[in-house]
């Protein structure tokens, strides 16, 4: 393609050029600016997973756990609560480095959750997936030390307690709980070791009324006392297991406001607090402990110094489900609106339901949390399960974007035309072009900017906190990236449709002003919070949300959707992805590594689509068959307008003025025009002719038909006296000239104003009324004759009659077309020419020509009342003076 042709439709500017130095700056930015910045940089891979459940497996086991037959499974996350507070007290970046010290450790803000969970005998252990029935679950910190342990039903530890007493006896535990200050644990395990496992698990009890620690020391010399373990040895026993955790760089000491508290002699539960605070963090343990020495439980809580205000995060999350539910109901509403008007794309809306269907649902295929999380079932039922799923969130999205794409699209078209071109091309596989290459490139330049803008508010706030979820990327989901570009495609997709053509739309049809769009496009992005960096809602958060809308209303006022689309696209992919560039050991880093590829391939089709796509010229514009129809109807109405305006100009705008006559005519059209026509012809001082008709067919054909017809009547009038010769002449002329079966009913006649002699002819028309002044009857004049345009001569020539009749003084005729004679009511009765001719003689002719005309055309309007006229009414009243 030539140079010239490629500028007709893409055009590298400054903006292009500028776009191209700060996307490129932007991604820049990002990637080297966001490890310093968010938490996940500390995130470490230091173990497997086989290495955490062996870990983990080794402590149940040293507990008198036993752990054989139950499935296990591991994983690193995150807690949410410890990240976002930790962050809040420090401030991010002091924060991050507080995460990278080994000083963090009891946080367990990034920590191993091994879970042993049961599962049902079954000869065929592969056709089954996780049990569904947990037991266990234990933390570790990130290097391996146990940071939490806990029973699913916490009734078992009392069990647990007894049982552990009967099995495991952990004697360096009970050393430090019988020792003291003047009896160390060193002195005391030798004691223990004189004493066997049996005597010992059956002399060990707790003593909570006990204050006397020698006496359990000396019971150990005994064969036959009871050694007992004291509240003082209880606290001793729980900072002994403490300092075998993660937790064992604070010191503890037993909760001011809560003692130990019993749950038998072989079991207690005692609560411990740091002595000093980490991280702006009150931390708290409570432990379950056996009397043989084993730990049965060990729960850590944080709590905060300074509680974080969440009223604004809060009230936009309230703000934001309502915003989303008002836009739901408002476009359901509007596409029915929409459809009932026939504006609906459904092709292209069918289209975008299919593909974001099909997208959205393959999350749930490959997700690895929820509802799939647990289950014991087998691979059939796994399969027919995440099929069933797969299929309800896919009918469920479909139909949403169908909904939306229908509604956006319909609107768009009259608003925004331009915005949504290179969305259709792509829509109907027109992708090679340079419409579609550069809404691609500009698309994922702006997403580089979006990174960029956003990593540097993140730099410069430190009150800016990432939102983050308690699962890794990789736990989420079997593969990544597939989710991310899949579901994250078909999540942008909606979202710049309801940014930008709602919130967009909305404002631009409103004001008239585009700029308008920026500022409400920004609104929308804070209210929906649909920036691609997750962000909490802080102000600094809001800041952040604003400026990512700033940045699209720009990139939709400027160029189009699609480049919104691929910018929200991109920046949410990598974004998504940054775990495998932050978090060390992570393997979804291979994910990462293909976003970017995928990111890079993009921009090289896009450039290919620029530089040898198809031609302007070339690329066929679709248009929507709901566009096709409104263009036909503005050609109907256009065609309709012009037959108004034709049949109005061969109507006699008024009527003659006789002294002897008393004239009224009048043509009301229907909504679809038709052929009627009436006139009157100025013969000579003595005679007027008069003429009523109706061409066959309507709109504009019969307008001109009718055109032709009072032309040649206006000049055969002129040539003879007859009106059986006019008509003769007229029918061979319009034979001749118009197509095969269009025709034309009339009467035309001839009237002597001084002595109301009247003769004339009918052409298979209505027949005339008669009414004389000195009787109340009627009568109908229908001399034969046959339409014009039926018969060339010959049979018209014979069969066409003249009849002549006198008006006496006061006598008037009535003339009228089928509009009056065939107008139907809601019963589907015809009104007919017997009614109307009844309704004449009613009226009677004492009434002038115009009151008679008025009268019975309010009869038929009264008449076909609801139903609405289909046909031309046209009528004329000829009344002959009393005086005359």
């Amino acid at each position: 393609m030539s140079t010239g042709n490629h500028r007709a439709f893409f055009r590298f500017s400054g903006i292009d050029a500028l776009l191209v130095v700060l996307g490129l700056v932007g991604y820049l930015c990002f990637a080297l600016l966001i490890a310093p910045l968010h938490p996940d940089s500390t995130a470490e891979y230091v173990l497997t997973d086989r290495e955490a459940i062996e870990i983990a497996d080794t402590f149940l086991r040293g507990n008198g756990f036993d752990s054989d037959n139950l499935i296990v499974t591991a994983r690193l996350q995150r807690d949410v609560d410890a990240l976002t507070d930790i962050q809040h007290m420090l401030g991010r970046r002091e924060a991050v480095k507080f995460l990278g010290s080994p000083v963090s450790e009891p946080m367990a803000a990034y920590h191993w959750r091994i879970r042993f969970a049961e599962t049902e005998a079954d000869d065929d252990n592969s056709s089954r997936f996780a049990a569904s029935s947990p037991v266990f679950t234990i933390r570790l910190s990130q290097s391996g030390n146990v940071l939490g342990f806990e029973t699913e039903d916490r009734s078992r530890d009392a069990a647990a307690g007894a049982a552990s007493s009967r099995g495991v006896i952990v004697r360096q535990a009970v050393a430090h709980a019988l020792s003291s200050e003047s009896v160390p644990a060193d002195s005391v395990q030798p004691l223990l070791g004189t004493v066997p496992d049996s005597t010992l698990r059956n002399r060990l009890f707790f003593d909570y009324g006990y204050g006397g620690v020698s006496r359990g020391v000396s019971a150990l010399q005994s064969s036959d006392d009871v050694v007992r373990i004291d509240s003082a040895g209880m606290v001793a026993l729980a900072r002994y297991h403490l300092s075998r955790t993660a937790l064992s760089t604070l010191s503890w000491s037993l909760t001011p406001s809560q003692a130990s508290r019993p749950e038998g002699t072989r079991h207690t539960r005692v609560r411990m607090e740091a002595d000093t605070p980490l991280a702006g963090q009150r931390i708290s343990a409570e432990l379950g402990m056996g009397v043989t020495g084993t730990i049965t439980h060990l729960s850590v809580s944080y709590e905060p110094q300074v509680v974080r205000n969440t009223a604004m995060q809060t009230t936009l999350s309230f703000v934001r489900a309502g915003v989303y539910a008002v836009l739901v109901i408002v476009f359901i509403v509007l596409f029915f609106r929409r459809m009932v008007a026939r504006l609906i794309d459904f092709r292209s809306a069918g289209i975008d339901a299919l593909v974001m269907g099909i997208a959205f649902g393959s999350i749930f295929l490959l997700s690895r949390q929820g509802m799939f999380e647990g289950l014991d079932w087998p691979v059939w039922a796994m399969i027919l399960l995440r099929v069933a799923v797969f299929s309800f969130v896919g009918i469920f999205t479909s139909l949403f974007v169908f909904v939306l794409s229908g509604v956006t699209d319909s609107f768009a078209r009259d608003r925004f035309p331009t915005k949504i071109r290179t969305l259709m091309l792509l829509r109907h596989g027109q992708l090679h072009n340079a419409s579609t290459g550069s809404g691609l490139l500009r698309g994922i330049l702006t997403g580089g900017v979006l990174l960029g803008v956003m990593t540097l508010m993140f730099w410069l706030m430190d009150g800016s906190l990432p939102k983050v979820t308690d699962f890794m990327l990789s736990d989420a989901l079997y593969r990544p990236i597939v989710g991310d570009v899949a579901g994250g495609f078909a999540a942008t997709y909606m979202n710049t449709f309801l940014l930008c053509m709602s919130f967009g739309m909305v404002a631009y049809g409103t004001s008239g002003k585009g700029w308008i769009v920026i500022p409400v496009v920004a609104l929308g992005t804070v209210l929906l919070q649909l920036a691609p960096a997750s962000v909490v809602m802080t102000w600094e958060g809001v800041l952040i949300q604003a400026a990512a809308g700033v940045l699209l209303g720009l990139a939709f006022l400027k160029w189009d959707l699609f480049t919104v689309l691929m910018a929200l696209f991109s920046s949410t992919l990598l974004w998504s992805q940054k775990q495998g560039l932050l978090v060390a050991g992570a393997d979804s880093w291979i994910d990462s590594l293909i976003a970017i590829l995928l990111l890079i391939s993009l921009l090289i089709f896009a450039i290919l689509g620029i530089v040898a796509g198809e031609e302007e010229r070339s690329v066929k514009e679709y248009v929507p068959e709901y566009v096709a129809e409104m263009a036909s109807q503005e050609r109907l109405k256009s065609e309709l307008e012009i037959a108004y305006q034709v049949q109005a100009s061969f109507l006699p705008r008024s009527m003659p003025r006789i002294k002897s006559l008393d004239l009224a005519g009048m043509c009301l059209p229907a909504n679809e025009v038709g052929g009627d026509y009436y006139d009157f012809i100025d013969l000579d001082e003595q005679h007027l002719a008069v003429v009523i008709g109706d061409v066959s067919g309507k709109g504009i054909h019969a307008s001109f038909f009718m055109t032709l017809v009072k032309g040649i009547l206006q000049s055969a009038s002129q040539m003879s006296s007859s009106p059986a010769e006019v008509l003769r002449h007229l029918n061979h002329l319009f034979y001749i000239n118009v197509p095969s079966g269009t025709f034309i009913t009339l009467i035309y006649g001839v009237l002597d104003i001084q002595t109301g002699k009247f003769t004339f002819v009918r052409a298979g028309h209505n027949p005339a009324i008669l009414l004389r002044a000195e009787s109340s009857e009627f009568a109908f004049l229908q001399p034969a004759g046959m339409a014009v345009g039926f018969v060339d001569r010959g049979l018209f020539d014979k069969g066409i009659k003249e009849e002549t009749v006198f008006l006496q003084p006061g006598d008037m005729i009535v003339l009228y077309t089928d509009g009056f004679s065939e107008a139907m009511n809601t019963k589907r009765e015809l009104y007919g020419d017997e009614r109307l001719a009844a309704k004449a003689a009613h009226v009677g002719c004492a009434r002038s020509a115009s009151a008679m005309l008025r009268m019975l055309t309010e009869d038929v309007y009264h008449f076909i009342e609801g139903m609405g006229r289909a046909d031309d009414m046209t009528m004329m009243v000829i009344k002959r003076r009393p005086e005359a």
